[in-house]
């Protein structure tokens, strides 16, 4: 029982498969009392698509399963007929539609009193067997059951339901009929069109288009085009339309409806008939019109050549804005997707590519307000570069190595990474413009080159952190947007002092002359060593005497261990001063130098 009446479920078929177990149902539910019919009646076609067979189904007999019943309002268009939701006029009336789940059984009356057309049985599938899930009964009703119902001799679906309903003889029997028999479609208005739109204007006209309705039962004989004062009639085939004589800048709201001998179509919720626009004043022509050619390489490998057009908007022109660009290449059109902006200039940009080498096109541009398009077209031409065809795999650069390295000679600790390549083997129409490198650090960027020599085969990069790992990118310009890369395997530069630690000289440099033999003399030279830097040993030490007042040296030591702290020179004299030098040498190519006197 609910609020919309009572029901008595009736004669539950449970049919067996074939291993004797009852899988599926069959059920007969009467209201107690009918339902009440609405004011303009019951509707007198039911629609023919099997999918929506279970779900507009008004009338006075349930049809409800094993598993349960509900009872659903859903809106009907007063067309006649309930096809999908949602299509109702406002204040027309929602007609009542019968549901269920498995085991279901559907009826309809006509009218409230007339006899119920039984238009389907739902039986659940046999999972064991291959019997259909939906026996559909529009036009035979004659399906045979798969096992005798319990008190029944009934072979079909048809003589067991006869029988369950003469044993309520209250109930009028159901009429075996097809649901084309009770369709009045003579009597029925047409749908009403769809995806009512405006696909273009001038300043004095306006371009509508249309689709027809899917549904095309009732036939229209035309379409009626129509605004407050102007009613335009057109043929039933069109799909299209453009009103002529409007003012620019006043707005006009269109109203296209299907018309047959029963009337116009009715407006229906979700379906777009009105349509209101601002007749606009064309935009002029685009400004500053370019069109390049380009290359790209598709993958990072495969060539592939490009056009790039770019422009400016036309001048402002008052009550106008510019609201797209109506853009074809060789006459085709261009997505407005692919229109985009360039960062550099803020000029719109085009850039297509797929294109062949050598090959000619030609990019139009016109302006575009709503839908009202320039009357002026801007056509660009351009060639494309020779070269190989198009999906040919192109050269990126080769041998990318880098090799870490410390480096003193600056006098302080520094480290740096020398990267080496070599040039890619030469591709027609594809040379090398130019390289780029970038240094990552840890995996982030570090900082580049941008546009190497593309002679250049070596580039250093230094003040870099101690034991730090790093990887070189280098990129092989072919052209803007045509740029192949190489990496090198990541490398770790050498542990030791902080980036910029002074290398110093030695301390405190003194050669007193003592005499040898009477016949000559000689300066023991010592000095101190300077507090010793990580990562940057001291690897040698030479002496050198020279007179103080000017000229070549009298004595150069060998070269000497990093760890000496004295040499003994001879040659000198006890009656001279001399100037001593103590050149010291680092790790990483760095020379200090300190002095000091020799003298007895």
């Amino acid at each position: 029982t609910h609020d919309r009446g009572s029901t008595g479920a009736d004669a539950v078929y449970i049919p067996k498969n074939s291993a004797g177990v009852r899988v599926a149902d069959v059920s007969l539910t009467l209201l107690t009392d009918p339902l009440p019919a609405p004011a303009t009646g019951w509707p007198r076609l039911l629609t023919t698509d099997l999918g929506d067979l279970v779900h507009v189904l008004p009338g006075q007999v349930l049809f409800a399963g094993f598993g349960g019943t509900s009872l659903e309002t859903l809106p009907v268009p007063n067309v006649g007929w309930a096809t999908p939701a949602g299509l109702r006029a406002p204040g027309e009336p929602r007609l009542q539609a019968i549901d269920g789940d498995s085991g279901s059984s559907a009826f309809w009356h006509p009218t409230p009193s007339a006899a119920p057309v039984i238009t389907a049985i739902t039986s659940q599938k046999d999972l064991a067997e291959t019997t259909p899930w939906t026996i559909n009964m529009q036009r035979r009703f004659v399906q045979p059951l798969s096992s005798t119902p319990v008190g029944s001799s009934a072979t079909t679906v048809g003589e067991w339901v006869r029988e369950q309903m003469a044993k309520h003889p209250e109930a009028t029997p159901p009429q075996w009929v097809t649901l084309d028999d009770v369709t009045p479609l003579a009597t029925l208005r047409p749908l009403p069109p769809t995806g009512l739109k405006v696909t273009g204007s001038t300043a004095t006209s306006v371009t509508l288009a249309w689709s027809h309705a899917s549904d095309t039962r009732t036939a229209r004989t035309g379409y009626r085009i129509s605004r407050p004062g102007t009613v335009i009639n057109v043929p039933a085939t069109a799909t299209s339309f453009t009103v002529n004589g409007l003012t620019a800048g006043e707005r006009y709201t269109w109203t296209v409806r299907a018309v047959n001998d029963n009337g116009e179509s009715p407006t229906v919720t979700g379906t777009p008939s009105d349509v209101s626009y601002d007749v606009r004043t064309p935009p002029g022509a685009v400004r500053n019109a370019t069109l390049a050619a380009d290359k790209s390489l598709v993958g990072g490998t495969q060539a592939d050549y490009c056009t790039v057009a770019m422009w400016e908007a036309p001048l402002a022109v008052s009550g106008t804005t510019i609201t797209g660009y109506d853009v074809t290449l060789d006459g085709v059109a261009v997505p407005a997707s692919q229109i985009g902006n360039d960062l550099a200039t803020g000029r719109k940009k085009l850039r297509s590519c797929g294109l062949d080498p050598s090959s000619n096109h030609t990019v139009s541009v016109r302006a575009r307000s709503d839908e009202t398009r320039s009357p002026y077209s801007t056509s660009l031409n351009t060639t494309l570069p020779a070269g190989v065809p198009r999906g040919t795999t192109v050269n990126a650069a080769t041998g990318v190595v880098a090799v870490p390295r410390l480096d003193t000679t600056r006098g302080v600790v520094d480290y740096c990474v020398d990267v080496r390549w070599s040039a890619p083997v030469a591709v027609s129409g594809w040379p090398v413009l130019s390289y780029d490198l970038l240094l990552l650090e840890s995996g982030m960027g570090f900082g580049s080159l941008n546009d190497l020599s593309s002679t250049e085969r070596r580039v250093s990069y230094c003040e870099l952190n101690p034991d730090e790992g790093y990887t070189a990118r280098l990129f092989t310009v072919f052209g803007p947007s045509a740029v192949a890369s190489t990496s090198a395997e990541q490398v770790a530069t050498p542990a030791g002092a902080p980036n910029g630690t002074p290398i110093t000289p030695v301390a405190g440099v003194k050669a007193p002359i003592t005499t040898r033999l009477l016949a000559s003399s000689c300066a023991n030279v010592s000095w101190t060593l300077p507090a010793p830097i990580a990562g940057a040993p001291i690897t040698s030490h030479q002496v050198v005497i020279t007179p103080s007042t000017g000229g070549s040296a009298v004595a150069t030591s060998a070269v000497l261990a990093g760890s000496a702290t004295a040499v003994r020179l001879c040659g000198v004299s006890v009656t001279k001063t001399y100037k001593v030098t103590v050149t010291t040498k680092y790790a990483g190519g760095g020379t200090v130098t300190a002095t000091g006197t020799a003298a007895r």
